[in-house]
Formats: C-alpha cells, structure tokens, sequence
C-alpha cells in the first residue's frame, strides 16, 4: 500500500487494513442490527408563545428582537421538548421488559444524549418512572461540579441551565465524588448488567469503552463519520450466545451518516485519492475562505470617517440620540446586522487557518495582522451591540424559551420508521452499497453522495418488496411542522 494515500497514512506498519466486514465474518465482532424511530412533535399553543414575545420583547431594538427570534429558532431546533424525551424514555423502559437480552439481565444499553442538560432530563425521567431503570442507570458525560460555575448565574427569571445541571447532579452523587461515582457505574455496567441497565452519555465512552454486555446503542444526537462508527461500535462485542447482534436505534435519522461510516470501513474507497491532494483541498479552501471574510471586513470599515476611533464607529452604525431621532436609523440598523455577521464570519475564517497554518497560502507576518482584525473587529461588534441596544442578555429569556419548549411542543408517540430484523448492517452496505455504485454512471461513481441517495432508495424498496403483510415495515415520514422541527 503506498504511503501517500489516506488509508496508508492510517494504518503504515501493520500492511492492508483489517476491515470491519472482514472481522465480522472472522468471528472476531458481531455484526449489527438497524432502527430508525420517528418521534413527530408540534407546537400545541402557537398563539401563546407569540403573545409571549410581544410582552417580552417591549423596548428591544428591531435588532436585539431579531437576535432573540433567531435565538429561539436555535433552541426549537436544537433543544427537544420534555415531551419527546419522555417518548424516548418511554420507549426504552418498554425495550427493557421486552428485548430478551435486555429484560434477562444479561445485556444492557447506552442512551447517547445531545447535550448534558439533556442528559439529566433523561436521568431524571427514569427516576421518576417506577420503572426497572429507576434505579438501574446512570450518567457518564464530561461534567465536574464547582460552585463557582453558577455563580452570577441567578437572573431572578427561573433556573438558568448551568443551575439545573448542578443541581441534578447533585441530587444524584450527593457527596460521592464524580470519579466515585463513574468508577462504580462502570464496573456495574461491564460486570453485573442486571444491577446496571443503561448508561446516559453525551460524548464520553463513545471511542475506546469496552464492555461485551452492551447490547443496544440509543442515538439521540447528530452525529457522523469516524466518531459515529466509534459509537455504534461499542455494543459489537462478543458476549456468549445469547448475543447474536449489536443493535442500533436511531433517533435522528443518521441512517445516510451511518450507511456512509460503516462503508468506510468496509472498502478502500479513499484508495484513488492521495493524501495531500485531500489536504491541498481543505487548506486552498480555507485560505479563500478567510480572504474572502477579510475583504468584507475592511469593505464594511471603509465607509466609517477618520481617524475611525470610538466615536466614528458609533456614529456610523448606531443612533446615539435615539432610533425616533435619527433619520437614518433605519440604515444603521442594516449595517449593524451587516458588522454583526462578518465579524463573526472573519472570526470563523481566521480561526480555521490560524489552527494549522504550516502549508497555507499565508505567511506569519500576514496572519498576526488577521488576527490583530479580528481582535478589533470582534472589539467593535461587542461595543455596538452595547452602545445601540442590541445586546440581549440571553439569561434573562432562555430560561423561559426552554419553558415553551417543554409546555407547549408536543411530542407524539414514536414510530418505527425502517425496522431492519432480517438483514445485517454489513449485508446492507456491502450488498445494496455496491450494486447502487455499479448501476451509476462512470461520472457519478467518484460522487460518495450520490451513492448514498442510491443505497438508502435501494434500502427502502428492499422493505417494501420483502415484507409486503408485514405492516411495521411499512414507511411512515412525519411531515415537518414549520422551522422548529428537528
């Protein structure tokens, strides 16, 4: 294998890649099985939460109740509703009574979580259930109590996110330290599975955590490429004969993201491309990207007067006597959204050639002076925003967004959305995965996405056509519900 290549950079000394198809039929790890669930949600109140932000956002400049709005957008799509947490819990306590490697006590699951405060939801929801998980999991993520973390944190306007996390933490180790702790969850998960049923995790445990009794791996995250493969391999162990498979259920619909890891492993498919030829790629990118952002910047900064100190800066792009009183107020709140998003923007594009700058297109001298820009270009951002009312202290509102999450998004029941019980992950990709690049044309075969759209079409005619009477291999698509739908 030559050296150049991505592959061989991987793996140059022990010769061609032990492939993850081939170690599964050597016997050496279990092959996997595939669930996509589908958990549909919609705003129940809509008429509530818009009079909410008509009461909350008197007195905010259009510009501070744009930064609120988007702010809110980002939450609905990232934070799930109470609700839909507890539809995934509630799925999971029903697999834990029906699932025979689970309800035996002789396997146990992951939950993957999108986030620590996610995390502790999920915590607190088996706690209270009642159920065999009541007292049967645990939390493993990257999370260490310290009073100092929510000091000022008290806004008079409900529990911030950091004073949650620290207080279900500490409701759960009480004076047990966090190393305790872990130490004991794992050597219960790995060596009493009954008395350990389910690990929440959030990032931790997902490369390198060994333990044979892992059988179900519950994805609830975005997730993609080596660390998604790392993840779902962590219930691939053998572990007697009553663990046939490691099984994957999908919250996310990672089955492209998925399909795309796995192949990965299982083909040479980056033999055609030498290394540096991927890396020229990323570094010419990168370098274009920041010159790009750098000429916007200076382009925005043209148009403020010398010597374009304080004052200059503030009377160009904001209204110090007042919005009502300025006749071009209305452009300066243009150009303020216009400073907002290409500060970040240059920020963003010089923090990306600045983390690996040997072999791009920039020399030290020209990137200190880039970072001098965007040390004052992030100064000025900061100083506008303060100086023309568009600062929005987020801790005064977000506790009470994540309020209408949890109130008024509904979550409905999940949905099977493709159940894959009588094919293998493996048979999957190797099979339909090949036989959709054959069928491309010889100019798409080098496109990996076109090749994934063929594979999950040919995945999802393969259940239609072989389980016709089976009704749970029916395909059902929840439609999405406006710009909140995960």
């Amino acid at each position: 294998m030559r050296q150049g290549h991505v592959a061989g950079a991987i793996w140059p000394y022990i010769g061609k890649p032990y492939r993850f198809d081939e170690a599964v039929e050597d016997g050496v790890v279990l092959d996997l099985r595939y669930e996509a669930r589908d958990i549909d949600q919609r705003i129940s109140a809509p008429g509530k939460i818009d009079a909410w932000f008509e009461v909350k956002t008197k007195g905010l400049t259009p510009n501070a109740k744009a930064i609120l709005t988007q702010r809110w957008g980002t939450l609905q799509r990232v934070l799930p509703s109470r609700d839909r947490l507890e539809q995934i819990a509630n799925d999971i306590i029903m697999d834990m009574e029906m699932k025979p490697r689970l309800q035996s006590g002789m396997g146990n699951a992951m939950l993957v979580a999108g986030s620590i405060p996610e995390a502790c939801k999920f915590f607190e929801t088996f706690r209270k259930s009642g159920s065999v998980l009541a007292e049967k999991c645990a939390i493993v993520a990257s999370y260490k109590r310290a009073a100092p973390e929510i000091t000022g944190e008290e806004s008079g306007m409900g529990e911030t996110e950091k004073q949650y996390v620290h207080r279900v933490y500490t409701d759960l180790r009480g004076e047990t330290s966090e190393e305790d702790y872990e130490e004991e969850a794992l050597r219960l998960f790995k060596k009493e599975p009954g008395r350990m049923k389910l690990l929440i995790v959030v990032s931790r445990l997902l490369t390198g955590f060994d333990a044979p009794t892992a059988t179900y791996i519950y994805i609830d995250k975005q997730m993609r490429d080596h660390g998604l493969f790392q993840a779902i391999c962590r219930v691939n162990r053998l572990d007697g004969d009553d663990k046939d498979f490691g099984y994957i259920v999908d919250y996310k619909d990672l089955f492209r993201n998925i399909e795309s890891a796995v192949e990965d492993y299982t083909s040479e498919a980056f033999d055609a491309f030498d290394k540096e030829d991927v890396e020229g790629l990323i570094t010419d990118r990168a370098d274009q990207d920041l010159r790009v952002a750098r000429d916007a910047w200076l382009g925005l900064v043209d148009g403020v007067e010398q010597p374009k100190s304080d004052a200059e800066i503030f009377t160009y792009f904001s209204s110090p006597q007042g919005i009502d009183n300025d006749p071009d107020a209305e452009e300066k709140s243009r150009r303020r959204q216009a400073l907002y998003r290409i500060s970040g923007r240059y920020a963003r594009a010089y923090a990306n050639v600045a983390a690996e700058p040997e072999g791009t297109g920039f020399k030290d001298l020209e990137l200190g002076e880039c970072r001098r820009e965007v040390e004052r270009a992030i100064g000025i951002r900061d100083a506008v925003r303060l100086h023309s009312g568009d600062a929005v202290d987020m801790k005064l509102f977000e506790p009470a967004m994540r309020h209408l999450i949890d109130n008024y998004i509904r979550a409905e029941d999940s949905e099977i959305i493709s159940h894959l019980d009588d094919i293998s992950l493996i048979d999957l990709v190797e099979s339909k995965g090949a036989a959709a690049e054959d069928d491309l044309p010889s100019a798409s075969k080098r496109k990996r996405e076109n090749v994934a759209d063929a594979i999950e079409n040919n995945v999802r005619k393969l259940i239609i056509e072989e389980s016709p009477v089976n009704p749970r291999f029916r395909l059902h698509r929840a439609k999405l519900v406006g710009e909140w739908r995960r």
